[in-house]
């Protein structure tokens, strides 16, 4: 049975074949939906579902493949979805939504009739196919990846606003928040002011990724050891990329955006994950008067002595 050819259509087709009707899908009953085994009539045996259809006194058997959800579905980054606002917290109210989202019609029969917390924690939802569904094998599981945060106010389901608690890291939607410990001092009021054009040909390969992952700066070898030995040579603080927790380092930090100053206040404008205090200081401390800039976030525990804010290398392209 194909995924994208309606299954009820199908078997329709195939009851009016076998009694010589012309029923539409909504004339008919599904009286039975069962997984076969070697208990089953032989010609039963060679798929793995077995419908019975009826109406009224005309009863019709069925056999077919249902398939495996994972083989059409699953993708390793999840598929993306986004809640309506109607959702409840019961999966089978989602069907008709997944739907809309990849093409191929679900209806609650096909969903197990499981439930989640909606909370602004929520991340993730794993819909499990029910043994009612009439296309999809018992079992197979749909992960779904959210792609904002919710929460349910007065029975609606809406996205959580951007909460800023202008503290140091403090915020809450798609991030952990962290608590500011000790005296630490800013680390743009360390850099933002410099010249670092002297290692410009250094800064500019610092590339900038879409996935967090693959850009976190902890291999602590060739340019990783180089790039804060390069950044110390100019400022003169003790930058260093070290396993260990401790003051002036990079590990773990990333690249935010890297390129033309000029766009450096657009980026800081668009992005969500700045909060306050941090998108003040950005849109003061880069400085038009350089032609490039890197900007950097610092991982909150491994930098013990900084702020968890961002480092700001301004450079020309030439000296």
């Amino acid at each position: 049975m194909s995924a994208y050819i309606s299954i009820e259509e199908q078997l329709t087709a195939a009851f009016n074949t076998a009694k010589g009707s012309n029923w539409t899908w909504a004339d008919l009953e599904v009286r039975a939906v069962a997984l076969t085994d070697f208990t089953y009539p032989p010609q039963y045996r060679s798929t793995n579902t077995l419908v019975t259809l009826g109406h009224e006194e005309d009863v019709v058997n069925v056999g077919y493949d249902r398939l495996p959800v994972a083989d059409h579905l699953n993708m390793p980054e999840g598929l993306k979805f986004a809640l309506p606002k109607t959702a409840n917290g019961k999966c089978r109210q989602l069907a008709p939504y997944l739907g809309r989202t990849i093409g191929i019609d679900f209806a609650p029969s096909d969903i197990a009739d499981d439930t989640y917390a909606l909370n602004s924690t929520l991340a993730n939802i794993n819909l499990r196919i029910a043994p009612t569904s009439l296309r999809w094998l018992p079992g197979g599981v749909i992960p779904l990846t959210l792609v904002h945060r919710y929460r349910l106010r007065n029975g609606i389901c809406e996205m959580m606003p951007i909460q800023f608690n202008h503290t140091p890291d403090q915020w809450y939607t798609d991030h952990q928040a962290y608590s500011q410990i000790g005296t630490r001092a800013s680390p743009l009021l360390h850099t933002a002011d410099n010249d670092y054009t002297p290692i410009r040909n250094i800064l500019r390969n610092v590339a900038v990724y879409d996935a967090y992952a693959t850009k976190l700066i902890n291999g602590g070898t060739g340019f990783e050891q180089q790039l804060p030995a390069a950044i110390a040579s100019v400022d003169g603080l003790p930058w260093q990329v070290s396993g260990s927790n401790t003051v002036f380092n990079l590990c773990n930090s990333w690249a935010v955006y890297n390129g033309p100053t000029a766009g450096a206040r657009g980026w800081a404008v668009r992005t969500y994950q700045l909060e306050g205090t941090d998108l003040r200081a950005i849109m003061s401390l880069v400085n038009p008067d350089f032609d490039r800039v890197l900007i950097m976030r610092l991982h909150e525990r491994n930098c013990t002595n900084l702020q968890s804010s961002h480092v700001v290398f301004h450079y020309n392209e030439v000296a």
